[in-house]
């Protein structure tokens, strides 16, 4: 096919427009900072169909996330992805939902929050989710830390949603850069006695406190990536893949269990995500995740299980 022909302009047409539509995306990211720099970019709007952090960062600047891949497109950056009513929130397309927000986020210090309708591609309400990200100061700044929270709760009419699924890694997730593939490992903290279950491959589900995922850049410098959950949240199983790509989610363990979220009550998904630049060994995961429980009992969230707005959360 020759350069500059009417074919050729016609094959890349549509990726001229996916790549102007990203750059322009991106350039609406807001970011949060915490010890005088950058920690993280939030995509404050559907693109195409969700909205998520964009970049995070290692105290270096070193950035960690990969988004919208040519082999999972629908994989950006660290996500919410869920199947709500039979409807998928984790693909991308038309005939998938869309998390839509009422209005852009309010940033307040480290802290942005907003309010997002989870709709249906012909416009029907399922969820409404109110969704905060912090991004918290650490002594020495010693690692990036930031606390995703969100809280799910039916669209007003419905008297409850289910979340039921055949995906084993639908949840809170991270989408980590393919230098990592098939050399990243991954550890456990306080692993729960037979809580893993091999799936296919590298994949796994694992019930913990947190997990820990350390690779490789494509300069060759190392990172580590974790996610807490609180203490006490005995509902968080853990995803890990590392071969054909490298992937890092936090769920509900909604594939083997039957969830729904009845009227009056609320669903929170609640974690903490670090970010060493090199290899940080277990002492260190453990003393973030104490970091990252004191901020958050500090900062007046309600405890998992605590009422919160009349509402009963789970």
């Amino acid at each position: 096919m020759k350069l500059g022909s009417d074919r050729y302009r016609e094959r890349a047409a549509p990726l001229c427009a996916l790549l102007l539509s990203a750059a322009a995306a991106a350039a609406d990211d807001v970011t949060l900072s915490a010890g005088g720099r950058e920690a993280l970019a939030y995509r404050p709007a559907p693109s195409p169909n969700k909205v998520y952090v964009s970049r995070l960062h290692a105290p270096s600047g070193a950035q960690v996330l990969l988004d919208a891949p040519a082999d999972h497109v629908h994989h950006h950056g660290l996500m919410l992805g869920l199947d709500v009513e039979g409807v998928s929130f984790w693909l991308d397309g038309q005939e998938r939902g869309t998390q839509r927000p009422r209005g852009a986020p309010k940033v307040e210090g480290g802290t942005l929050a907003q309010t997002l309708d989870w709709v249906t591609s012909d416009g029907r309400a399922l969820l409404v989710e109110e969704r905060s990200i912090t991004a918290h100061a650490v002594p020495d700044d010693a690692h990036t830390l930031v606390t995703w929270r969100s809280r799910l709760t039916p669209a007003p009419g419905l008297a409850q949603v289910s979340l039921a699924t055949k995906l084993h890694y639908s949840g809170l997730g991270l989408r980590l850069p393919k230098s990592m593939d098939g050399k990243a490992s991954f550890a456990f903290l306080g692993e729960v006695a037979g809580g893993g279950t091999a799936v296919r491959n590298s994949e796994r589900v694992t019930q913990a406190d947190g997990v820990a995922c350390c690779g490789p850049l494509a300069d060759g410098r190392r990172v580590t990536v974790a996610m807490f959950a609180r203490p006490g949240d005995g509902a968080t199983h853990w995803f890990t893949m590392s071969d054909a790509l490298t992937y890092l989610s936090a769920t509900k363990n909604q594939y083997r269990s039957l969830l729904t979220i009845q009227d009056g009550e609320a669903l929170t998904f609640e974690y903490g995500v670090a970010v060493w630049d090199g290899a940080a060994d277990a002492p260190a995961v453990a003393r973030a995740r104490g970091v990252w429980v004191q901020a958050i009992s500090e900062s007046g969230a309600p405890q998992s299980g605590a009422p919160d707005d009349r509402r009963r959360d789970r």
